[in-house]
């Protein structure tokens, strides 16, 4: 071979192979402690939900034997804390795993639902958030770093992508051939992934003061504190199924607020477009459901006021909302087996609990009655 007989064709390669070899250096454990910033969470956390399938898997067989339902609750940050024991006394002789992550998206959530499929489990009931932050374009951002495998990318890729003329017309695997490659070089390239930023490493090397619930005030390495982050959600996977309930209530100054709305509402829902590629998944996520006749909510999120009026001037509820929910009753006209509902608790005057964390996270101790609201009419057969 040519190459082999003159060494400096070689060169290339050899700096390739070595660039190649280095880069793999920052994908190891103890080099990320130190290169990704301390308060980026998103890693851990779309990694915590492989976790809780395989929690799950191992915990099917034995519950199913005895006769509980399962539940699965599919959104963002949003949706995490909801309670799984609050579902059980409301819902008697259920169990519901959350899997719930920060930006989470129909392409996400049918993932999900498909390697549950694929293995065996089937869900009594399903819970699925859905507003324009899920659809958005750059709500795949996180999945497409932290989550999926290559089999399903590859098999759910559109290679020739064609757009219609209504964006509810659209047809398809599922991904992008961009969103595709974003990926697979994700996957490859360790500093794509993980962006190499020197400041991370002073960052993470520095030590913060907090509460402690025995100790009083507590000073921690933040690095120390991030792993004390990923063993509460460890601890939530096993005693909450993925939830992270809590009884706090917040209370956000009014101009704060709605400075938080308008700043939110500039970066998702102005211009907003659905994504050709969520909308593809929550079809194929919902005839997933259809096709297995699993009972299931769309529930449209509470969110604050300010942010609720901006959606209402972007006209949202007309040309998203309204789209969204006709297509869920189609689904559920073309097979009348599968009970399927849309919920948009917000327009509940009897909802009395309205504090919030910001603009669009309502407080942990309002979920309590959001769950009574949502599952009003939600009884299992």
């Amino acid at each position: 071979m040519e190459i082999l007989k003159n060494k400096y064709l070689l060169v290339p390669l050899l700096i390739f192979t070595i660039v190649f070899a280095a880069d793999k250096i920052f994908r190891l454990p103890v080099v990320l402690e130190y290169t990704v910033f301390w308060q980026k969470v998103e890693p851990d956390f779309y990694e915590s939900r492989n976790w809780l399938f395989d929690q799950l898997r191992q915990e099917y067989p034995d519950r199913t034997a005895s006769g509980q339902k399962l539940g699965v609750i599919f959104g963002t940050s949003r949706a995490g804390e909801f309670s799984t024991d609050y579902f059980a006394r409301k819902i008697p002789g259920s169990y519901t795993y959350n899997f719930s992550a920060p930006l989470a998206c129909p392409a996400f959530h049918y993932y999900f639902l498909s390697r549950m499929l694929d293995a065996g489990i089937r869900p009594d009931f399903v819970l699925i958030e859905a507003d324009p932050v899920l659809f958005s374009s750059g709500a795949v951002d996180y999945s497409l770093s932290y989550s999926y495998d290559p089999v399903f990318v590859f098999r759910n890729t559109d290679y020739n992508r064609t757009a219609p003329a209504n964006i509810w017309d659209a047809e398809g695997r599922g991904f992008s051939f961009d969103e595709a490659e974003t990926y697979f070089l994700k996957q490859t390239f360790a500093l794509y992934k993980f962006p190499l930023d020197i400041n991370n490493v002073s960052e993470n090397m520095r030590t913060i003061t907090l509460p402690h619930p025995t100790e009083g005030l507590k000073t921690y390495q933040v690095s120390e504190f991030k792993k004390s982050v990923l063993n509460s959600i460890r601890s939530a996977n096993k005693s909450n199924l993925g939830g992270i309930p809590n009884l706090i209530y917040f209370t956000v100054p009014p101009q704060m607020m709605e400075q938080d709305a308008e700043n939110l509402a500039n970066r998702h829902l102005a211009g907003f477009t659905p994504s050709q590629t969520q909308i593809q998944f929550f079809k194929k996520l919902i005839r997933a459901l259809s096709y297995n006749n699993i009972r299931t909510i769309v529930y449209w999120p509470v969110v604050s006021e300010p942010l609720r009026r901006r959606m209402e001037k972007l006209r949202l509820m007309e040309t998203f909302q309204k789209p969204l929910e006709q297509y869920l009753a189609s689904e559920a006209k073309a097979n009348p087996e599968f009970r399927a509902q849309f919920s948009d608790p917000y327009l509940d005057p009897a909802l009395k609990c309205r504090q919030f964390q910001d603009a669009t996270h309502l407080s942990g101790a309002c979920f309590f009655e959001l769950t009574d609201r949502i599952l009003k009419d939600f009884k299992l057969q």
